[in-house]
């Protein structure tokens, strides 16, 4: 196994895009069940996109937006300061989420 090291050139805000993550997806059960949901949606995303047709919504496929769905399985977005340091299992389910910011933009190596 592996950990992520992650330690930001700036302060990670709400507005800059913070990293998401939903604890406990490193154990079996827990990865197995967001793996299916997960599967579930690319599956289907998939055969969309060959059909030439626009992207199905998350809504759709699990019954939620993803935003919603993220929320309901306890996703957490650490914010952190220049130079503070997170690290993680690289087998928990993680994703970057979007820089809202119209004048900012992610300093990244």
């Amino acid at each position: 196994y592996a950990f992520n090291v992650f330690i930001p050139l700036e302060d990670v805000t709400d507005e800059l895009g913070p990293t998401e993550f939903i604890p406990g997806t490193h154990t079996y059960d827990r990865a197995e069940y967001i793996n299916e949901e997960l599967a579930q949606w690319t599956m289907i995303e998939s055969r969309w996109t060959a059909a030439g047709n626009e992207k199905a919504s998350m809504r759709m496929v699990l019954g939620s937006e993803e935003d919603q769905w993220m929320s309901k399985n306890s996703a957490i977005a650490p914010i952190l300061r220049q130079g503070e340091a997170l690290i993680y299992d690289y087998r928990v389910c993680h994703r970057g989420t979007r820089n809202l910011s119209a004048t900012k933009t992610r300093t990244m190596l």
